[in-house]
């Protein structure tokens, strides 16, 4: 009843973006695939279903792109985490230019940046 109700208010898992994507919204997508609170197939999921309904995935990465990181889970563990992502999609709203990857630094536990890695988004 509550979705009948109130989904067409807040729904999340309606893959019909046409809307959005025509008024020039972009989505960024990140999900850590070690997210035991949200499992990471939910997001993938629907990813998919949004690549079919709205015309396959070279449309669809026109305004969505979803990443998936390993060793991320639901609150970003603060050793591992992705950066620059809202520069990322700031950049692709404004200048046009769509991410390609994203990256994510590993931390030390003084907060050192020991490793980074750049993922590239589903396809």
């Amino acid at each position: 009843q509550s979705v009948e109700q109130y989904g067409s208010i807040f729904g999340t898992d309606n893959p019909d973006l046409q809307a959005f994507k025509n008024n020039n919204g972009k989505l960024l997508l990140i999900h850590g695939l070690s997210d035991r609170l949200i499992v990471p197939q939910g997001s993938i999921d629907y990813y998919k279903r949004v690549q079919e309904k709205m015309g396959g995935s070279s449309k669809t990465e026109d305004f969505a792109r979803l990443f998936l990181i390993p060793g991320i889970d639901h609150f970003y563990n603060p050793l591992l985490r992705p950066v620059n992502h809202n520069d990322a999609l700031i950049n692709w709203v404004e200048q046009k230019h769509a991410p390609e990857k994203i990256k994510v630094e590993h931390r030390n536990k003084e907060g050192k940046v020991t490793r980074t890695a750049l993922y590239d988004f589903v396809k």
